[in-house]
């Protein structure tokens, strides 16, 4: 059997395992980042924690971070970044299916299973 045999044999194989495989989270995923994208502007940071817990982490840039996380590639997101009256300036939602977020540390961050 010749090389380009064995390659033409093998690529629909090879191929197949190249198609997204749907997430076993991804009908929690969308709750969730839906309950995040709910936050407005002027929220109060106190509203924030009694409605998802205190933050998972605080960045450099001072924002905080709630997560619910499945896996390290299948998670949502909230950032959100305060006024000076702790309340809520910006938000940033992200809600990812197969992929790392910036920065993440698997051994730093909590799973949350909502």
């Amino acid at each position: 059997m010749k090389i380009t045999q064995i390659v033409a044999a093998c690529l629909p194989l090879l191929l197949t395992g190249c198609f997204m495989v749907p997430s076993p989270y991804s009908d929690r995923l969308n709750p969730a980042a839906a309950r995040y994208s709910s936050i407005q502007k002027g929220s109060g940071r106190s509203e924030l924690e009694a409605q998802f817990g205190k933050p998972s982490r605080e960045e450099r840039d001072g924002a905080c971070v709630w997560e619910t996380r499945f896996d390290d590639l299948n998670y949502a997101m909230l950032k959100v970044w305060f006024d000076h009256q702790d309340k809520v300036e910006k938000v940033e939602v992200t809600q990812a299916h197969g992929r790392r977020a910036p920065g993440y540390q698997a051994s730093t961050v909590t799973t949350k299973d909502n």
